[in-house]
């Protein structure tokens, strides 16, 4: 076999060709799924990211003395508190976040756009 006629024998794909194979979807004709399951993907990704930016505010929070002060800290106000970091969360995830809703949408959708090209 010659070594100069390889390409000849064998189909190889070319870079453009590898990267659109490779490339993530971002529209939903070339990925085969429906507004809904976009939805329900972005619907699950932020509320991930908002459980774990909360986990975080209150880990956080940890952090802080408490010390009681002068007035000490009274179970209304840790509530109070807790669903501050709860409204928090949620609105940054909705607002971008930290990006994590972003990368777990691109997965999911990277996911499926490979199981597509098969």
């Amino acid at each position: 076999m010659d070594i100069m006629n390889i390409q000849s024998q064998f189909s190889l794909p070319d870079a453009d060709e590898i990267r659109r194979r490779l490339a993530p979807a971002q529209d939903n004709v070339r990925i085969g799924m429906c507004d809904e399951e976009r939805r329900a993907i972005q619907e699950a990704a932020e509320a991930f990211e908002s459980y774990f930016l909360q986990i975080m505010l209150r880990e956080m929070r940890k952090t802080i003395p408490d010390d009681g002060g002068i007035i000490p800290t009274s179970q209304a106000e840790r509530i109070f508190t807790e669903m501050l970091d709860e409204e928090i969360a949620k609105e940054a995830a909705r607002s971008g976040g930290i990006g994590l809703a972003q990368t777990i949408i691109q997965q999911m959708t990277r996911d499926s756009y490979m199981s597509n090209m098969r």
